[in-house]
């Protein structure tokens, strides 16, 4: 698998937190690769060239044509493009100057930079290369001021594999693309993209919600706006005012969101760029 300490490389960042931000994003690309060839609904049939089998690649004009396959391994190199840190505690995140007093603020709002650069390359080692065992090398490369620009990269690089299988004992990852390089660059128009949810007017369960993080994530949203309560009733467990939600929600016990509940939804979003 590609799951191994020689696959991902971080470099022009010393700050910790923007790295561990990274690590999961790729353990995330890695789950999705792991959905698409293992959901029906992800099925696709005859996309030509690229392949990868057991998160191996394999590079070839048809199956019909007599020609040897290439296994390729995978190689993705993530490089920061600037060293700015001054609100690196969190995730080595550029923040405009007219919102460095409320970084809550800027982060909901989006005063960040958000911009990516993707590229994709096949690499022929050399014979003095210590990855040269007759395998050539998928090389993927990204470049982000932010860890935001990075989570956008991985979205568009997830979006471009498909399952080539035919069926469901050939699950076969393939990068639905006929020529190589490729070369993405990618930002935003609009600073604030956002969702609003109204949970106060129907209860939305909490898997739910994570589902619809999902779904931003894809279409590289930045904002949830979550309407929690309102008159119609007050889904939210207060520690101070415990009885609001003991009368005032649709379920005392099922229709409420904990606080452990909206920790988790706000930590899944914002490991997804929201």
């Amino acid at each position: 698998t590609w799951e191994n300490n020689d696959v991902l490389s971080i470099s022009n960042t010393k700050n910790n937190n923007a790295k561990k931000y990274v690590m999961q994003l790729y353990q995330q690309f890695n789950q999705s690769m792991y959905q698409i060839i293992s959901a029906s609904e992800y099925q696709r049939v005859k996309y030509k060239p690229f392949r990868i089998e057991d998160a191996n690649v394999k590079h070839g004009k048809s199956p019909n044509e007599n020609q040897q396959e290439n296994t390729l391994k995978m190689k993705i190199k993530i490089r920061f493009t600037s060293n700015y840190q001054e609100f690196g505690d969190l995730t080595n995140t550029i923040i405009h100057n007219e919102a460095k007093k409320n970084y809550e603020q800027a982060l909901q709002h989006g005063h960040y930079a958000e911009s990516y650069v993707l590229e994709i390359s096949k690499k022929i080692p050399n014979n003095d290369d210590s990855d040269s065992h007759d395998n050539d090398i998928l090389q993927i490369e990204i470049s982000s001021p932010t860890v935001f620009g990075i989570s956008h990269a991985f979205t568009t690089l997830q979006q471009l594999f498909v399952n080539g299988g035919n069926d469901k004992i050939d699950k076969t990852l393939m990068l639905n693309t006929n020529e190589l390089p490729i070369r993405i660059e990618d930002k935003p128009r609009l600073k604030y993209r956002g969702l609003l949810i109204d949970t106060s007017r129907h209860y939305i369960p909490v898997s739910q919600i994570l589902k619809i993080i999902n779904g931003l994530s894809l279409l590289k949203l930045n904002v949830l706006h979550w309407h929690i309560i309102d008159s119609q009733s007050f889904p939210f467990k207060s520690k101070a005012f415990p009885r609001l939600s003991k009368y005032g929600a649709y379920h005392s016990e099922q229709a409420v969101y904990t606080h452990e509940d909206i920790r988790k939804i706000i930590k899944y979003a914002f490991y997804r760029g929201i």
